[in-house]
């Protein structure tokens, strides 16, 4: 695991496996409320990215835009296709969505 602070590794263990009925279930408000409190919180671990982050999701709750939000539950459900079908090809069990995610992220760079 990459160096994490502290207060942060229960949440990385918490969302590492992605559980899909947490990201299917919730209806607009809960959606927002797990991407500000947790997901983003796992995502961006750099403070200023975080802050980004979470400023332009604030945006859906101010503009009255929040049901869009749920639109963006699609590519997660990618990622977490994608680090099964590498499991199985390369017949390993350590690839994750968040992995997936940060690959796509620095291949962009």
């Amino acid at each position: 695991m990459r160096f994490v602070k502290p207060a942060d590794v229960e949440l990385i263990r918490e969302l590492e496996p992605l559980n899909l009925e947490r990201i299917r279930e919730p209806d607009a408000q809960g959606w927002y409320d797990f991407l500000f409190d947790k997901y983003f919180r796992w995502m961006y671990t750099a403070a200023n990215r975080l802050a980004t982050t979470r400023r332009s999701l604030s945006k859906y709750t101010e503009n009255g835009r929040i049901d869009e939000l749920l639109s963006i539950k699609e590519p997660i459900q990618i990622m977490r296709d994608k680090s099964a079908e590498n499991n199985r090809t390369f017949t390993m069990d350590s690839w994750t969505p968040k992995k997936i995610d940060e690959i796509l992220w620095t291949y962009g760079r």
